[in-house]
């Protein structure tokens, strides 16, 4: 039953907190841009110059894209920590049990319904 509270607190810690690991973030801003024209482009038959800017623009704004994800994700953690305060124990563990159920596979649940 406390087992959920732990594994999200754990997620939050891990999930807010900053690595302090330099090569780490060393690696984030090296993170591998996948180049990709966009879709519908192929039609306009791009010439190799047209192809290789295109793909130094993703190199520059792709970064910067997943980071802004990661910092909306981090956020979000850190929104439902604060609205998981607001809850009582007993709320928390109704919660957190439901959220189990919901992530019950299909199978086990047409399983239950025969029973």
């Amino acid at each position: 039953m406390f087992l959920g509270l732990g594994i999200l607190g754990l997620a939050l810690a891990v999930g807010v907190g900053n690595s302090g690991d330099a090569k780490k973030d060393k690696d984030k801003e090296k993170e591998k841009v996948k180049h990709a024209i966009p879709a519908g482009w192929k039609a306009l038959k791009l010439t190799n110059d047209q192809k290789k800017t295109v793909y130094a623009i993703q190199d520059e704004w792709q970064p910067k894209i997943m980071e802004a994800q990661r910092k909306v994700t981090q956020l979000q953690l850190q929104e439902k920590a604060a609205l998981l305060q607001v809850l009582t124990a007993e709320q928390k563990a109704l919660l957190i049990g439901e959220e189990l159920k919901d992530k019950t596979p299909a199978k086990d649940k047409d399983k239950d319904k025969d029973k």
